[in-house]
């Protein structure tokens, strides 16, 4: 996805990597609103973050700004179903293929 913001927070390769552990609980989210709200405060449109359900951790990121998205119209559609199941569910796109499962762990959802 291109972008273009004034400013961005990086979680992973910033120096904010070195506080990992409060944007990476899974179940207090309160360190992450403080941050979205400062990242607000000093125009940052985008924050960087490394994925606290997926496996290998890979990178998202939080749009803060509708001047986050370069396009006046989108690159790409994807079309996802999502299937409910009793303990989890399951994430489908058709093309290109694409599926994921997460299933029901405690409180939490997370990807298998």
């Amino acid at each position: 996805m291109r972008s273009f913001v004034a400013a961005a927070v990086d979680l992973i390769d910033g120096p904010l990597s070195a506080q990992a552990v409060k944007w990476t609980d899974p179940d207090d989210y309160t360190a992450c609103l403080e941050l979205t709200d400062r990242a607000r405060g000093i125009g940052a449109g985008l924050i960087r973050y490394a994925s606290v359900r997926h496996p290998e951790g890979l990178a998202n990121v939080a749009v803060l700004d509708c001047a986050g998205f370069a396009g006046a119209a989108p690159e790409e559609r994807q079309t996802w179903k999502i299937v409910l199941r009793d303990r989890g569910a399951v994430v489908v796109r058709e093309f290109p293929y694409a599926a994921r499962e997460m299933k029901v762990e405690g409180a939490r959802l997370g990807f298998v």
